[in-house]
């Protein structure tokens, strides 16, 4: 149980410190920011189809969302 706290606590600090960074320049939310940093502490690589709300975010391994699924969905 104190390993996932002390991940919890590494995952809320740096949402916290994201949040700080990019919500005036960015518009981040906390949502996004909690997302994000899950995937940078976990070391994670990141997909969604929402690419505009997380590609300024540094140290964030954001891999681009599949041209296929976006082309079918569009039809």
């Amino acid at each position: 149980m104190r390993q996932n706290n002390r991940l919890n606590e590494k995952i809320s600090d740096k949402a916290v410190e994201l949040i700080k960074q990019y919500r005036l320049s960015h518009g981040l939310a906390m949502p996004d920011a909690m997302i994000a940093a899950t995937a940078i502490i976990l070391d994670k690589e990141f997909i969604t189809k929402n690419q505009r709300d997380y590609r300024f975010i540094k140290g964030l391994k954001l891999l681009p969302y599949p041209l296929s699924c976006t082309e079918s969905e569009e039809k």
